[in-house]
């Protein structure tokens, strides 16, 4: 199959990348790479061309931290009583119009979720995929689609709650991916032995587990021979 897979743009009050991927979707677009299919990655947070003339550029520290493409949009009436500015950061509804009607064809589209309050770009996001590519399956996965599905069930999307379904660990990221990040993310432990009441940890990894090290050492020095940096994340 043809499949897109999307890391949609982030409507909040702040945000900075401080070592942030998408790693869950990454690793899916792995796994299903070498199952044979074709998947394209469209990163309408973080990726490259995604930015407006009047949008706020990304600025860029060291060991790969930096802001995103920014633009103020109009405070959701709920939090209209913050005395804050209010952002889209990333792609604009139109600019993800743009970048995703350039793409010709989709059996399928992934798109992944992050934190449960940035659930009103994902459901944009769908919105714009809907009209672009009519009648295909719309899958939407990651933290928000594992604690919110309610959100999203009325959308028409499929939903994939909590851990791939293959039941594979996917410690793989995809090597034309890798090679455009600024830093190569580690994650070497699965969950966390706190169980502090606030965090949602232990409601999507039950149990910690050691990934494989070894393998993820072996993609960390190949990056490192590749594109020749030397930061990761952990």
């Amino acid at each position: 199959m043809k499949i897109i897979a999307i890391n949609p743009p982030v409507e909040d009050f702040t945000a900075y990348n401080l070592w942030a991927v998408p790693l869950g979707l990454l690793r899916v677009i792995e796994h299903l790479r070498k199952d044979g299919h074709t998947v394209e990655y469209v990163d309408l947070l973080d990726g490259e061309g995604i930015g407006e003339l009047s949008s706020t550029p990304p600025a860029f520290r060291s060991w790969g931290r930096h802001s995103y493409w920014k633009k103020e949009i109009e405070k959701p009436a709920p939090l209209s009583f913050i005395p804050r500015n209010f952002y889209r950061f990333g792609a604009s509804d139109q600019k993800t119009e743009e970048i995703l009607s350039e793409i010709k064809s989709a059996d399928k589209i992934l798109v992944s979720t992050g934190m449960t309050y940035w659930y009103r770009s994902v459901i944009k996001t769908v919105n714009t995929v809907k009209r672009i590519f009519p009648g295909k399956q719309i899958v939407l996965g990651g933290i928000s689609a594992t604690l919110i599905p309610r959100f999203f069930e009325m959308e028409d999307v499929a939903l994939i709650k909590g851990k791939h379904p293959s039941g594979k660990e996917m410690t793989e990221i995809p090597e034309d991916i890798a090679g455009s990040l600024k830093f190569f993310p580690l994650h070497l432990v699965e969950g966390c032995p706190n169980r502090c009441l606030y965090c949602s940890s232990s409601f999507l990894h039950p149990e910690v587990k050691i990934k494989d090290i070894d393998l993820q050492v072996r993609a960390l020095e190949e990056w490192n021979k590749r594109t020749g940096l030397k930061d990761a994340a952990f």
